[in-house]
């Protein structure tokens, strides 16, 4: 199942158009039921259809529309769901406010930038690493990261300057994310830039070669007007990840 780009509905409650794509990769006709879920305040158009005998090799192009009454948040997701009737599943989702934006076409999602800091050895080699946009998971676009030399330091993704954190209170950290070749762990952290110093989460994760969701709260340990938000790595491999996220616990912006 593939879904088509879509624009953010409004809150006005004008519909925008979604259209999917189903490819019957079967040797045998393929009929079911094909659902959307929405979150409250929204509203699919229609809310399920009928796939009939939908032949092998063959393509159906589902339309429907989305509307809502409510600003989307963060933690939105359109899910689609094919069942069909032989029992089998098929399903993909597609978060309402995206994270990944490559408006310069630069490889590197917009207001992240790539550091493969090292601190240089005697050969004079450095880190070697590659940014790329890449059809996402949850989203259209997610951001790759391959790292084809590793000396020391960290490989570094990291937004400066644009969270403001304040001391006490409770923030969340989530994302989504898969690798290959990385066989440690995904650093994620928060400082705050100038005085160098750390807001209250360094915590590691480790990462499959599956999409995984992953999410951490922390309480701030310092007020920051000028933040960083970073994902590191200490390894040759790559990174896919989308969907990265800090705001405060109770869902409202930094």
């Amino acid at each position: 199942m593939q879904v088509q780009p879509f624009a953010i509905p409004k809150p006005d409650g004008k519909p925008v158009d979604i259209d999917l794509v189903l490819r019957n990769r079967d040797e045998r006709p393929v009929s079911g039921e094909l659902t959307f879920q929405v979150p409250d305040g929204f509203e699919a158009i229609p809310s399920s259809m009928q796939v009939s005998a939908l032949a092998p090799r063959a393509e159906l192009t589902p339309h429907l529309q989305l509307r809502g009454t409510r600003t989307p948040q963060p933690q939105d997701q359109v899910s689609f769901r094919l069942t069909t009737d032989r029992g089998a599943r098929v399903e993909s989702s597609r978060t309402l406010v995206p994270t990944i934006a490559d408006a310069d076409n630069d490889g590197l999602a917009d207001g992240w930038r790539l550091n493969p800091e090292s601190t240089g050895t005697s050969t004079g080699q450095a880190n070697a690493a590659e940014a790329a946009i890449e059809a996402g998971f949850a989203e259209f676009h997610c951001q790759k990261i391959n790292c084809t030399r590793f000396v020391n330091g960290w490989i570094i993704l990291s937004r400066d300057g644009q969270d403001r954190i304040l001391k006490d209170r409770r923030y969340r950290v989530a994302f989504r994310a898969r690798q290959q070749g990385l066989t440690g762990t995904i650093g994620v952290a928060v400082y705050n830039i100038k005085p160098w110093q750390g807001c209250g989460l360094e915590r590691q994760f480790r990462v499959g070669e599956e999409w995984q969701t992953f999410s951490t709260d922390f309480t701030a340990t310092r007020d920051s007007t000028n933040a960083r938000f970073e994902f590191f790595f200490t390894e040759p491999g790559t990174l896919w990840i989308e969907g990265m996220r800090l705001e405060a616990a109770d869902g409202t912006a930094p």
